[in-house]
């Protein structure tokens, strides 16, 4: 899309990843594009070194997301854009609902979680904070489907989502409510969660 005189730098903490990335662009012969092993919080760049920076469905994985974005906005040159996806508060909200009915000791921790993937206004806020001024932005909602509640517990795309969640309940009371989880997914048939989804783009001031 940008033409060869292009180039490209992946960030990544995940080992794994970096490494089936670098056999991606050996394989498909890719000269432009080079992976590092490093903290997006903590970047190995000097300041303005880049036009444009990008995350898809990351930055509900940051452990200190405003410093992430503070050090984006450091390697930022002026003008430069950074463009995010990611799903915001709501997300898979058929599930928290559930949950919230048959853990209602823990509805407060339940809440957190789903509501720290943020909004809008908060990640718009967060990017003006760091220096960068909203251009576009573009709210999609799409759904996940299941064909029942215990096809939906076992998908391996879930796993990233049930730790949290039991986290959230605790040790003592998952079992218990995760078994009455499947139990009720199970009655209604085919599952659908929701997610809303978020594009966003701005530019560096």
């Amino acid at each position: 899309m940008h033409g060869a005189s292009s180039q490209w730098i992946g960030v990544d903490i995940w080992t794994d990843a970096l490494e089936r990335a670098r056999r991606k662009i050996e394989a498909l012969g890719v000269r432009n594009a080079t992976v590092k092993e490093a903290d997006a919080a903590s970047m190995p760049f000097a300041d303005r070194s880049f036009d444009l920076i990008t995350s898809n469905l990351g930055i509900n994985n940051f452990a200190d997301l405003p410093a992430v974005m503070r050090e984006c906005a450091r390697v930022a040159r002026p003008e430069a854009r950074v463009v995010l996806t990611t799903n915001i508060t709501g997300h898979m909200a058929e599930m928290y609902d559930i949950l919230r009915a048959l853990a209602r000791d823990h509805v407060a921790a339940i809440d957190h979680q789903q509501r720290h993937r943020g909004t809008l206004e908060s990640i718009s806020k967060l990017l003006s904070h760091s220096g960068f001024s909203v251009a576009r932005t573009v709210r999609r909602d799409f759904a996940l489907n299941f064909v029942d509640g215990s096809a939906m517990l076992r998908h391996s795309f879930m796993r990233w989502f049930i730790d949290d969640w039991r986290v959230a309940i605790g040790p003592k009371d998952e079992r218990e409510v995760f078994t009455e989880v499947e139990r009720r997914l199970n009655e209604s048939g085919p599952l659908q969660l929701t997610i809303p989804a978020l594009y966003i783009e701005a530019v560096r001031r």
